[in-house]
């Protein structure tokens, strides 16, 4: 058994999706329109994948003190939308992390894996 590594939770506020469109320039309405998405079936506007995958490489580039994070992989369950708590566990294995998360109950992140390995610059 793997030993258990800092959780990650945050709250994405109402204005994320707007605020990474414009650095991202992915401009789905998806993203911005709720009426559009409401439309679609989805519960209103969602969060960029993206968004999310960087919220989790940034907390494991903080976790890996004496290493680098080599690469990582994870599945998007169901949407994530802004305004509701986002919790991410994860268990480290060696070099290796395993990881989920979940919104409101519902998986959002899963078969989530990462691999530390040496330092790149020395």
């Amino acid at each position: 058994m793997g030993e258990s590594t800092p959780p990650l939770s945050w709250v994405p506020t109402e204005d994320v999706p707007t605020r990474y469109a414009e650095l991202s320039h992915d401009h789905s309405p998806l993203h911005l329109d709720a009426e559009l998405a409401l439309g679609e079936g989805l519960p209103g506007v969602v969060m960029h994948g993206m968004h999310v995958l960087a919220q989790v490489v940034s907390h494991l580039n903080r976790l890996g003190e004496e290493q680098d994070l080599h690469s990582i992989s994870m599945r998007f369950m169901d949407v994530v939308v802004p305004g509701e708590r986002i919790n991410v566990k994860f268990e480290r294995t060696g070099d290796d992390v395993t990881f989920d998360g979940s919104q409101a109950g519902r998986i959002v992140v899963g078969s989530g894996t990462a691999e530390y390995g040496q330092r790149l610059d020395g």
